[in-house]
């Protein structure tokens, strides 16, 4: 008997990286030197964003990194893409220890291994 695939569903969870001490056009600019300095080569181009913040009614930006969270784990693959369907565009399906969910996970350990 062959063992039965298992799908996971991801989502990424914004987590704030960095917000700036600058306002407006100079703290966009901040955030994304920050960016450059501390991810640039980590992370990939759709596991980053940089906000504009509204602070007493200046603007600050900040960096936000999304990390994959795991939402759920099925047996039945129309079960995990019907929870994906519920939690959005940015949630994925994919099958328990394949190379996509490698992938998706290496983000967070390539971080914690380089100590940011």
């Amino acid at each position: 008997m062959e063992p039965q695939e298992v799908w996971r569903v991801y989502q990424p969870e914004w987590l704030t990286a960095y917000t700036t001490g600058a306002l407006g056009d100079l703290g966009e600019a901040e955030a994304h030197s920050f960016f450059r300095v501390m991810y640039l080569g980590k992370v990939r181009q759709d596991e980053y964003r940089v906000e504009p913040v509204s602070q007493d009614g200046k603007w600050e930006y900040r960096l936000v990194l999304g990390l994959p969270n795991r939402k759920g784990e099925f047996r039945d693959r129309a079960e995990a893409d019907h929870l994906a369907g519920e939690l959005g565009a940015e949630a994925v399906v994919v099958a328990r220890f394949s190379q996509e969910e490698k992938r998706l996970l290496s983000y967070g350990s390539r971080l914690l291994h380089d100590g940011h």
